[in-house]
C-alpha cells in the first residue's frame, strides 16, 4: 500500500520492466514498450508504465515518452534494493520485457528476470524465443506470453492476454523452480554419474544429447 501510495498508482493498470537503463545495452524492452503504449492507452486509459532501474539512458527514454505522449504514464523508481524487488513487482499486473536487439537479449524463457515475477504471482511478457525446442516448450509456453518485441500490435495483444491471467496466482508449474525441486534435480545427476562410475561407464561416456539435456535440466 505505501508504494502504491508513493507512486500514485491507485486504480492502475500497471506495467513493469526491471534492469538496468543504459545506453549502450538497450535490451530489456524499455523502448518497445514505450512505442506500445500509445495503443494500450486506448484500451487501459489508466495504465502506467513502472521503469524499475537506474542508469544514463533515462533521459532518451523520456524524451520518446514525451514525443508520443505518453511521459505522464512513466514512473521511474531508480534503483531498487534486492530485498525491495517482490514488493515493487506485485505492484504490477504485467511484467513486459520485450527486448528487440538479437545480438545483446537473451531470449530464453526461464531467466531470473522472468522468474522472479513469476514467483509472485505476475504474468510475463517477453520476446519469441530464439530456439525452437524452447519456444514450444509447454512449460515455457505456459509461463511466458511470447509476443515478435519488433511488432507494437503484437506486443500489445500479449500484454492484453498477459493482463487476462493477472489475477490467477503463481502457477503450480512454478513449484519446478524451487530450491527443494533443483536440490533433488542435483541429486538424481548426481546418482546416475555416481552408479555409472561404479558399474564402468557413466551417463557422460555414454554420450547422446538426450542425455546431456536431462544432467543440463
Amino acid at each position: 500500500a505505501d508504494l502504491i501510495a508513493k507512486y500514485q498508482l491507485e486504480g492502475c493498470t500497471v506495467l513493469m520492466t526491471t534492469g538496468r537503463i543504459d545506453s549502450s545495452e538497450k535490451n530489456k524492452g524499455f523502448d518497445e514498450v514505450i512505442e506500445t503504449l500509445p495503443l494500450l492507452a486506448k484500451d487501459l486509459p489508466h495504465v502506467k508504465y513502472l521503469v524499475v532501474g537506474d542508469g544514463d539512458d533515462k533521459s532518451r527514454l523520456l524524451e520518446k515518452a514525451r514525443a508520443l505522449k505518453v511521459a505522464d504514464r512513466l514512473v521511474f523508481t531508480g534503483y531498487i534494493s534486492d530485498d525491495e524487488k517482490a514488493d515493487y513487482y506485485r505492484l504490477a499486473d504485467v511484467v513486459a520485457m520485450p527486448g528487440s536487439d538479437p545480438h545483446y537479449f537473451d531470449r530464453y524463457p526461464f531467466r531470473f528476470a522472468f522468474l522472479e515475477p513469476l514467483a509472485c504471482g505476475v504474468p510475463v511478457v517477453g520476446s519469441t524465443f530464439d530456439d525452437v525446442s524452447e519456444r514450444s516448450d509447454p512449460v515455457a509456453r505456459q509461463l511466458v506470453t511470447q509476443v515478435d518485441p519488433c511488432n507494437p500490435i503484437e506486443i500489445k495483444r500479449g500484454i492484453m492476454q498477459a493482463l487476462g491471467r493477472s489475477k490467477e496466482g503463481v502457477d503450480p508449474l512454478m513449484l519446478d523452480f524451487s530450491f527443494e525441486k533443483f536440490e533433488e534435480k542435483v541429486h538424481k545427476m548426481l546418482e546416475r554419474e555416481i552408479g555409472g562410475a561404479q558399474t564402468g561407464a557413466t551417463p557422460l561416456q555414454q554420450g547422446g544429447r538426450a542425455d546431456t539435456k536431462k544432467r543440463s535440466e
